[in-house]
């Protein structure tokens, strides 16, 4: 295979792994708004003026596929699989909250089967023999689509699970105010959809809606029957025990309040719990993406040819799948923070290019693709860095925030009041500062505080969910001081326990930033040391054994820089996501690329560099 062939087919592999990443920074529902509004207005501009508003758009309403193997599926062992599958489908709908048809479900993955199984027959056959035995493995296709929606339907039981365990703290607490005003639990639930402050509370409130005014099922019994088939263990025993306490005429609002303390206690010990876990998966870190691709590259110098390129492409393989699977491990013990981190599409088009123009003045393909991504991260950074720090800002300050109103409240002065006597003679950040005033002069006006704090546009999450709270204890004249004191409490611990977390994954972050150099290190150790056997050995084995330092040439030089760049771009997106909660904060990707591309420059002259 030509060199040309072998950097095209990386050059693409390294742009998929990419695509793959940037996939993980990408708000897919505003994404999704955005091409369906697309669509939506082109379909309005072609009705209203292609045939004078005549047009007519059809649906089809049977899939071609399933009208394709409809005769085939009709056979006795056929209908028996798809009876047994739609079985399994249906156990995991019921579970999983979504309105589908299982025998419809279990059909068209049937279906699906049939066809792939067609393909993949005479494919496997023709690959399995001409290529490679491995690909007789493309057989098993269909069986990947029978399984397909039960491990769909899996996935969605799981994060249904997983999206309210770190909202049921600040919902719950809500939802005490507005029970020591008499509104019941159904309704608190209600008030959430389409204020975007609960993503995950917020789908229930929609199924739960669906269930009490299209169903005509009375509360109390769509709150059971909900928390009957809810995966999740904590939201399920607090609609039964409220629906259980309302039977029998308990104290609600004490109930809720003595849950939504537990919730706290609990969502703190999660904090916590990823503090102590985050050093674990920093050193895990360290040994997958700095000590394997190290080996990798040490192995290089001392293979034949062919095992040289096997080695590598496999690395540009297992590399990415390895920072995936940690990316998603981190995200599975992190506590979620729906904060309004931005990515700028932007960047994305200023990585384009600048790869666009490298390439055309032909510089080392993991130049230009270090180069490219190191653009993107940096404009990236640059149009975003305002937001982030804001987030930061107000995080900061809402502990001392919260504790000056609590002590205002506390002598008999009302929320309103105290807001504005805080904007007055307080500072806190500037940007919190300008935050408060804006909320203040705006009270001044007679408007009220839910109204104000609910059309205040606020990045932090935990700031959002506070001035969501605070606005309801305000309006409705609901809420204790106690209610306020933890809010107070759970803001500053949260507060302190990502700074400690930060603190204390900070000498794994900076080991790993520069790994990159370590690798160049060992590739400019192993070069000279072959060059030096080579100059003594060569009279002696001229016949015999020649060492393959021969190869140190353009290709390998290239693969190395590949590696070492790839493997600095996953050590980036491993740290932004461990330190900072997110991939979207692409400083230290920046840095982490910065550092490879200079580590690839320099690593035939670092060991004497290092010497010196």
């Amino acid at each position: 295979m030509s060199a040309f062939v072998q950097n095209t087919v990386l050059f693409f592999c390294c742009i998929g792994v990419l695509i793959v990443l940037t996939g993980l920074t990408v708000d897919r529902a505003s994404i999704k708004l955005r091409i369906q509004t697309t669509f939506a207005f082109t379909r309005s501009i072609l009705t209203k003026y292609v045939g004078n508003g005549q047009m007519k758009i059809r649906v089809s309403a049977n899939n071609k596929i399933i009208s394709f193997t409809k005769p085939v599926l009709k056979h006795r062992l056929l209908s028996l699989i798809q009876k047994k599958l739609g079985q399994q489908i249906e156990n995991k709908i019921a579970v999983s909250g979504r309105a589908q048809n299982p025998r419809i479900l279990a059909q068209k993955s049937l279906s699906y089967a049939l066809v792939s199984l067609l393909i993949s027959v005479p494919l496997s056959a023709f690959l399995g023999f001409s290529l490679s035995p491995a690909l007789f493995f493309l057989v098993a296709t269909p069986i990947i689509w029978c399984i397909y929606p039960i491990l769909k339907l899996r996935f969605v039981v799981f994060d249904r699970r997983l999206a309210i365990d770190d909202e049921l703290a600040f919902f719950t607490l809500y939802a005490s105010v507005m029970q020591s005003v008499g509104q019941y639990l159904y309704q608190s639930i209600a008030d959430v959809i389409g204020r975007e402050i609960f993503p995950g509370i917020e789908k229930e409130a929609k199924m739960l809606w669906r269930n009490i005014q299209l169903f005509g099922i009375d509360q109390q019994s769509a709150l059971n029957i909900h928390a009957m088939t809810h995966p999740n263990q904590h939201f399920k025993n607090l609609l039964l025990g409220y629906v259980s306490i309302s039977k029998s005429g308990g104290d609600l609002g004490a109930y809720m309040e003595a849950k939504a303390g537990e919730f706290f206690r609990k969502t703190l010990f999660k904090h916590s719990a990823y503090r102590s876990s985050a050093n674990i998966i920093g050193e895990l870190m360290l040994i997958l993406l700095t000590i394997l691709p190290t080996l990798i590259l040490t192995s290089s110098f001392l293979l034949e040819d062919g095992s040289i390129m096997t080695m590598m492409g496999l690395s540009f393989v297992v590399i990415p799948v390895l920072t995936l699977s940690i990316i998603l491990t981190i995200n599975f013990s992190q506590p979620k923070h729906y904060d309004d981190v931005p990515f700028d599409p932007r960047s994305v088009i200023a990585g384009i290019i600048t790869t666009i123009i490298l390439l055309t003045v032909e510089y080392p393909i993991w130049f230009v693709i270090g180069a490219g991504m190191a653009a993107a991260s940096a404009c990236n950074f640059l149009l975003c860095v305002r937001q982030i720090r804001q987030i930061s800002l107000a995080d900061a300050a809402l502990p001392d925030f919260f504790r000056d109103i609590t002590e205002y409240s506390k002598i008999g002065i009302p929320i309103q009041n105290a807001i504005i006597k805080i904007s007055e003679g307080r500072t806190y950040n500037r940007y919190f500062d300008e935050l408060l005033r804006k909320i203040a002069s705006s009270l001044k006006y007679g408007r009220d505080l839910s109204d104000v704090l609910q059309s205040t546009a606020v990045r932090s999450w935990i700031v959002r969910t506070s001035f969501f709270i605070l606005g309801k204890i305000a309006s409705s004249g609901g809420g204790t001081a106690q209610i306020l004191e933890q809010l107070t409490a759970f803001s500053s611990d949260v507060h302190q326990t990502k700074k400690d977390t930060r603190a204390s994954v900070s000498i794994i972050s900076y080991f790993a930033l520069t790994s990159p150099l370590l690798m160049s290190y060992t590739s400019g150790e192993m070069l000279r040391i072959l060059q030096k056997i080579d100059l003594r050995m060569s009279p002696l084995m001229q016949n015999s054994f020649s060492i393959q330092y021969a190869l140190v040439g353009s290709e390998l030089t290239d693969m190395i820089g590949l590696l070492i760049v790839i493997s600095g771009t996953s050590l980036g997106l491993v740290v932004s996501k461990l330190v900072h909660f997110t991939v979207k904060h692409t400083l230290l990707l920046l840095v982490s690329l910065i550092i490879s591309i200079i580590s690839v420059v320099i690593y035939p002259h670092l060991p004497s560099l290092i010497q010196t």
